[in-house]
């Protein structure tokens, strides 16, 4: 797995120290934005500098699905319910609102511009970009972070709206930041909106920009792909998962795939197609679980298109945005789109979570384990407490760049690291003492790892206090994270 995810999502993990994780959409969006800075800026981009839209009055692609085949265990519904207009930079929508042009400030070296702003009928989404991010603070790991703070859309009449999800990346090297942030929607006859933001000046200073965004209607734009849809099978499981292939577009002359997976467990908070398992080099495409085979059999790359795409949303659905990297006229038609498996995390509710309580049964011996067979069961999740260790230094007392959360205390004097067996498709195991979420005090902050950090059949999860712990200490389960397998496949045919 790339390290640094597992770093970053660490962290993100530790802040909970057992309680629900972090909102869903936090964390997809700040794994997201990790992603796009670490692997080389602009690979998504430069893909689409030269927009190519398919017109609805020309009917120059027809989308007709003509096969949807159910394969594995998992079967699912497949079904393509309508094509929706494709907007570079902002994804498959159906527009009722368009900014009508980009509009740019500049203080000193650091430009603002709002590329576009959409609104239709389930969200408003808002691109805007920082050229020249490093200038405020010269620091590449941290600028981009600070360089704008608490961005909002407010009416003329003083309504605000607050983000709902936010994912960005680093460009040209990493002298532009481009930012994807999601909205309710506004309402229909909006013609005017303040983007509001405070930038960090290079002399350190915040200054507040109001800009105003002028809106025309969205219907007659000519990024729309036009409607030709039909659907239909069924799933023989229901209430499980289900995938559909919901757009298709061309876009510089590449084929563009909105795939939708929806699913009913409440406590599924993200999905993702994202192959963690797979390190991704940096500058490479995201490693997923997505493939494409046509008529002749030759596989069709595609790449992830991350700022496109959600992957979690309260109404237990994602969706994601496929590139094909070659052309359209070298594809033989029809042409078959596969999902292997999809990556699900999984927070479970207080009521829910399988508790299990260590006492130690020796004296408390830095540097020493005691070897335990303690078993937690819920009914998502079957775990093993399989190892306790106390651990022994100062350089124990960290969490690897993976931890975190807890209070500003320093140093650690106290540590545990778990071990803890669980089926092949639990890639992950969040543990939080149960004690923190009352007195927070002693507790330093907490980690789980997953088993690419260490052993493959064992989960780790370290816990660290300012003092030795009252015994004994009660652990609880909050979530989980696992793979499930499908595959899943929908067959599909472009006509002129």
């Amino acid at each position: 797995m790339n390290e640094t995810v597992l770093d970053f999502e660490g962290k993100l993990r530790a802040a909970t120290k057992g309680t629900t994780p972090l909102p869903a959409q936090k964390f997809v969006a700040s794994l997201r934005t990790r992603l796009g800075q670490e692997n080389e800026a602009g690979t998504l981009s430069r893909r689409f500098q030269r927009r190519f839209i398919v017109r609805a009055s020309n009917a120059l692609v027809l989308l007709i699905v003509v096969l949807v085949a159910l394969l594995g265990p998992s079967d699912v519904l497949a079904a393509i319910q309508r094509l929706m207009g494709y907007v570079p930079g902002v994804g498959f929508i159906q527009p009722q609102l368009i900014l009508s042009e980009p509009l740019t400030v500049s203080r000193g070296n650091v430009s603002v511009t709002v590329e576009n702003l959409v609104v239709s009928s389930s969200e408003s989404v808002l691109v805007f970009r920082i050229e020249d991010p490093y200038s405020v603070s010269g620091s590449q790991s941290s600028s981009y972070r600070e360089t704008t703070r608490n961005p909002y859309l407010q009416m003329p009449d003083g309504t605000i709206y607050q983000p709902l999800t936010g994912q960005g990346r680093l460009e040209k090297n990493g002298r532009q930041w481009r930012e994807l942030i999601r909205f309710s929607p506004l309402p229909p006859d909006t013609t005017s909106v303040f983007f509001v933001t405070e930038l960090a000046l290079p002399s350190g200073t915040l200054e507040t920009l109001q800009l105003e965004l002028l809106l025309e209607r969205g219907d007659h734009s000519p990024m729309s792909a036009g409607e030709n849809f039909v659907s239909s099978a069924t799933s023989i499981v229901p209430d499980e998962v289900k995938v559909r292939l919901d757009g298709i577009a061309i876009e510089q002359d590449r084929l563009v795939l909105n795939v939708i997976v929806d699913w009913e467990n409440p406590n599924w908070q993200v999905v993702e197609v994202m192959n963690f398992a797979e390190p991704t080099p940096k500058g490479n495409p995201i490693a997923h679980f997505a493939s494409v085979t046509d008529a002749n059999g030759a596989i069709v790359p595609i790449s992830l298109n991350t700022m496109e795409s959600s992957a979690n949303s309260n109404e237990k659905q994602a969706y994601f945005v496929f590139l094909s990297d070659m052309p359209v006229n070298e594809i033989a038609f029809p042409a078959t789109l596969s999902l292997d498996a999809i990556y699900v995390s999984s927070f479970l509710p207080l009521s829910e979570q399988p508790v299990f309580t260590f006492f130690p049964k020796t004296n408390v011996i830095p540097g020493e384990c005691e070897t335990l067979l303690q078993s937690m069961v819920s009914n998502e999740i079957e775990a093993t407490l399989a190892k306790v260790c106390y651990l022994d230094s100062d350089p124990h007392m960290s969490l690897g760049g993976g931890g975190g959360g807890g209070n500003e205390i320093s140093p650690p004097q106290f540590g545990l690291e778990l071990s803890l067996s669980a089926p092949s498709d639990i890639v992950e195991i969040f543990v939080g003492d149960t004690a923190c979420r009352v007195q927070p005090n002693p507790c330093a902050g907490s980690a789980s790892y997953s088993r690419q950090w260490g052993d493959s059949d064992l989960l780790k999860s370290v816990h660290l206090y300012a003092v030795e712990p009252n015994w004994p200490v009660i652990f609880s389960i909050g979530g989980f994270d696992f793979i499930r397998e499908g595959p899943w496949s929908i067959e599909f045919e472009l006509t002129d």
